[in-house]
């Protein structure tokens, strides 16, 4: 399957703007194949939901709670920190952090790849059904708590 290649760059100012507008603008963008930076994210909650498999994001700052959840084959970098439920719900896509993931990172992910450049929180890969979850540093207690690991020839 090939991958769109972005024809643009918009960049979407999030500031104290509406959730709402900030994630149907971030839409509106990927579809027309642009590649996303949002900028001036203030550790804001919900950025990035469900962006579909050819969407380039990048946050220029920190995100909040459940950034790139839903994710489904976009290509998200947060050039700081995220907050809890990083790509939570993930099914396939690649999300890079350099910085510290908060709490419960790729939560109930099924697929994809999650990159955490520095350290991660309790709970990371909680309830992780598939994927990959990479963490550079140091990583909090009770992670990977309730995934089944299983070999690579077995099937659940």
């Amino acid at each position: 399957m090939s991958q769109v290649v972005p024809v643009s760059k918009v960049v979407i100012e999030a500031g104290g703007r509406h959730i709402r507008e900030i994630n149907q603008d971030i839409q509106a963008a990927v579809r027309a194949g642009a590649a996303v930076e949002v900028s001036n994210t203030l550790s804001r909650h919900n950025l990035g939901i469900g962006l579909p498999a050819h969407a380039q994001v990048r946050f220029a700052g920190s995100v909040g709670y459940y950034c790139g959840g839903l994710n489904n084959g976009a290509h998200l970098t947060i050039e700081r920190n995220a907050g809890w439920g990083l790509a939570e719900g993930m099914s396939r896509g690649h999300v890079t952090v350099y910085g510290y993931a908060g709490m419960s990172a790729g939560a109930a992910m099924t697929g994809g790849t999650i990159h955490v450049r520095g350290d991660a929180g309790p709970r990371c890969g909680v309830a992780m059904k598939g994927g990959h979850i990479v963490v550079e540093r140091k990583i909090g207690y009770q992670s990977g708590f309730m995934t089944p690991f299983l070999p690579n020839n077995c099937k659940p």
